[in-house]
């Protein structure tokens, strides 16, 4: 289902369809999702061309946070001085855009897999954060690409003594999503600083064959981001 199309188009993938018809105001537009109301948009415009890709998992319901915790279902300890890959599993939410060649305009955020939240630190100085629980793997694990996709977590020791890992935070406006119709994909870094703290980063791979790049949600909104990265001070 990702990719971009022209319009008139209808699409559809297991439970979710979408479709865009011509009218002489311009547009209509239809999202069906099975089990829920379908949703309806007109769209005055003409000469455009629909993209759907998979975009930052905080948008759906509402924007409340710039921060993505996964806590993984076991507890990892790495030794001093050592570097480890890993994969997991994050949530991704289904961005509808109309472009044309001089900009592009998000319409819909589509989210299969519902919302939750926690809280990331002490109460009164802690970040709320989009919240995913996620087994690891040690390869890239089959999934539902609209739903899910796969994140690739190097996790580096700097520190001179055992540490344990539990969870990671990060930057959500760092984060650089890659699809095709298999899989999405993720790539994040994570530097144990100490055994309360670690500083991550997300990253852009090598190329890769066969993937695209996804549109960069926040870019739409014209937001200045100074840096990506998160430090995380209140646990690991």
């Amino acid at each position: 289902m990702y990719g971009a199309y022209d319009i008139p188009v209808e699409l559809k993938k297991k439970d979710l369809s979408l479709s865009v018809t011509t009218a002489a105001y311009g547009y209509e537009y239809t999202r069906r999702i099975s089990d829920r109301p379908d949703f309806n948009k007109l769209i005055l415009a003409d000469r455009s061309r629909m993209l759907i890709n998979p975009v930052e998992p905080l948008n759906n319901p509402k924007h409340v946070t710039d921060y993505f915790q996964l806590e993984f279902d076991k507890k990892m300890t790495i030794a001093p001085h050592k570097e480890k890959k890993f994969f997991a599993t994050f949530p991704i939410e289904i961005g509808v855009f109309l472009f044309t060649k001089q900009d592009f305009e998000p319409f819909d955020i589509i989210n299969l897999v519902p919302a939750k939240y926690s809280l990331y630190g002490d109460p009164r100085v802690g970040v709320l954060t989009r919240y995913h629980k996620t087994g690891i793997f040690s390869e890239e694990p089959d999934i539902d690409p609209l739903r899910y996709g796969v994140v690739s977590i190097s996790v580096r020791n700097t520190d001179s003594q055992w540490n344990t890992i539990s969870r990671l935070v990060i930057n959500a406006y760092g984060m650089r999503l890659y699809y095709n119709e298999k899989i999405v994909k993720l790539f994040s870094t994570m530097k144990v600083l100490n055994e309360i703290s670690a500083e991550t980063d997300c990253y852009s791979p090598p190329s890769d064959k066969g993937f695209k790049k996804a549109m960069e949600l926040y870019k739409s909104r014209k937001i200045s981001i100074t840096s990506s990265k998160f430090v995380m001070m209140e646990g690991i």
